[in-house]
């Protein structure tokens, strides 16, 4: 939160920008380029010192960072005061320090990464190849090419055989890939139940803003997965072929793998669903074109909101999806983009329960950020929007304004 204090005490502090914090202290810079904290009364807390600093909130400190220009010096120096402002540590043996989300406080430096206590001294010290919480007293830890799960005590809760580890114990349970199987444990490293799915991915996809928070506790479940396309990676629907569903963090199946592909969507009720094989061949312009499929979307009940029997479709609004048929889909791999989208053919939009707002007769649909915004402006004979040319414009329920047409430039996302 920016604080404008500067603009009446600039004189008393030297300084030029400040940030306050929600518990009422003030980070701010001053003018020799350095970061300090006033307290709740304005008055100086930790003078204008460090590189940079920050709060902690789990542990109540101000971190003060102190980084070297020279670059073969990778170490940093790492300054922890009080609320008070006292300085009760300093630390220069790491390359990083940060206090993550349950309060652990994980290093690095060349050789690796591990995790100090409370009192700065070091449980487990940097030599893994990866580490990180998974709970407030568990992590998962690397070394060489596979996984362990380790507690502050010191104890092997499993032993490092693990290829990949999917969520947390959030819900007490955590699922590993263990020798291309899939099991459920608990925070004792004890087996629950085993899983018939041959390959798990993380939520991701290639709609914008998606997938949503809500979503990051969910994996994409494969039965009968096999690779394709050996030796070009794209993405998961390039790259393998099975039957798709989705499962939560706790194991449990909210949409049965039953389709040729699955995919996340901005909307986390909602999932867009592919049907048929998907054959994927290069165009004569170098793009990787997606043969074969139908698309459409179903909710987290797995009831049918879109039938898949289109060509291609968008998620554009609450309830409301842009359907295409006759066209192309291709993947979209201009720099910052890497998505799968559709040319040519013809678009309409559909409202949940399969409602008609827009005939599927138009050659495009404008969108801003994926978005519409409180109408629906589509067009034909261009194939991008364009607003010197006719348009038609549709209200949400699917009445087309012919009187006092809206003016697109108005009812852009911003």
């Amino acid at each position: 939160m920016f604080n404008k204090i500067f603009k009446k005490k600039k004189k008393r502090y030297n300084g030029i920008y400040s940030e306050l914090l929600s518990n009422g202290f003030t980070i701010f810079k001053s003018e020799n380029e350095k970061w300090g904290v006033l307290d709740k009364e304005l008055k100086i807390l930790i003078p204008a010192q460090y590189e940079s600093i920050k709060f902690e909130p789990l542990k109540n400190w101000f971190l003060g960072v102190n980084f070297y220009k020279d670059l073969e010096n990778k170490n940093w120096s790492y300054f922890f005061h009080t609320l008070d402002g006292k300085l009760f540590s300093k630390l220069e043996d790491y390359e990083k320090i940060n206090i993550d989300a349950y309060g652990n406080i994980i290093i690095a430096n060349r050789e690796g990464k591990g995790v100090l206590d409370d009192k700065l001294n070091q449980i487990f010290p940097p030599k893994y190849k990866d580490f990180s919480s998974i709970d407030s007293s568990l992590f998962k830890a690397k070394k060489d090419i596979k996984f362990g799960i380790i507690g502050k005590e010191k104890r092997i809760v499993y032993d490092f055989t693990i290829s990949k580890i999917y969520g947390n114990f959030k819900n007490g349970f955590l699922i590993i890939e263990e020798e291309q199987s899939f099991f459920q444990i608990d925070k004792n490293g004890k087996k629950i139940k085993s899983f018939e799915y041959t390959h798990l991915f993380y939520a991701r996809s290639n709609t914008y803003k998606a997938p949503n928070k809500e979503d990051r506790n969910k994996f994409k479940a494969v039965i009968g997965g096999v690779k394709i396309n050996e030796g070009i990676e794209i993405d998961e629907m390039f790259n393998y072929r099975g039957k798709w569903g989705i499962i939560d963090i706790g194991g449990e199946e909210i949409i049965k793998p039953s389709y040729d592909y699955i995919d996340f969507l901005r909307d986390f009720n909602y999932y867009k669903i592919g049907l048929g094989q998907i054959k994927f061949e290069c165009s004569s312009e170098g793009k990787w074109i997606a043969k074969g499929g139908k698309w459409g979307i179903i909710d987290d009940k797995n009831e049918t909101i879109i039938p898949a029997k289109f060509d291609w479709v968008e998620e554009i609004e609450k309830d409301l999806f842009a359907v295409n048929m006759d066209g192309t889909v291709y993947f979209n791999d201009e720099p910052q983009e890497n998505y799968w989208t559709v040319k040519g053919g013809k678009w309409g939009v559909l409202k949940r329960g399969n409602k008609q707002i827009v005939p599927i007769e138009y050659d495009n649909i404008m969108l801003s950020w994926f978005k519409v915004k409180d109408y629906i402006f589509v067009q034909k004979n261009s194939p991008k929007f364009n607003g010197q040319l006719e348009y038609d414009v549709f209200d949400f329920d699917g009445n087309k304004i012919e009187r006092d047409k809206p003016n697109y430039k108005n009812y852009m996302k911003s």
